[in-house]
């Protein structure tokens, strides 16, 4: 499938969005944010731009133990901890995805493009909670 690379300001939007935080939102949370400013936008097309810029490469997508796929801004390779008490989900920087690339292509009979790691546990605002 051809990727559209067409400049839009409804992509922009999202993007801006979507950088401009460090959560990691839904595309019913992106619209959400940008709906009472700009009310000609559609989730439809929240959701389209965002399928858009992640195979540009331009946002991770976040798939794991949660009722809907979120989104990151910050397109570097980089790891994600979900809170298994709260929900929250945090970025993890363990500069170890370098390693895991090339020793998955020295052992892998398959093309890699990218890969994504979820590490799972308590934060430390529900642990002091408790």
């Amino acid at each position: 499938m051809a990727v559209n690379r067409r400049y839009t300001k409804q992509r922009e939007l999202v993007l801006d969005a979507l950088r401009s935080t460090r959560a990691h939102p839904t595309a019913e949370e992106i619209y959400m944010s940008l709906k009472d400013d700009h009310p000609e936008i559609s989730l439809g097309t929240v959701y389209r731009n965002l399928n858009v810029l992640y195979e540009q490469g331009e946002i991770i997508r976040v798939e794991g133990n949660f009722p809907s796929v979120r989104f990151d801004g910050n397109a570097m390779l980089h790891y994600h901890f979900r809170c298994a008490a709260c929900g929250e989900l945090f970025d993890l920087e363990l500069g170890y995805q370098d390693v895991i690339d090339t020793l998955a292509n020295e052992i892998s009979p398959h093309t890699i493009n990218r890969h994504s790691i979820m590490f799972e546990g308590i934060c430390r605002s529900c642990e002091q909670a408790n």
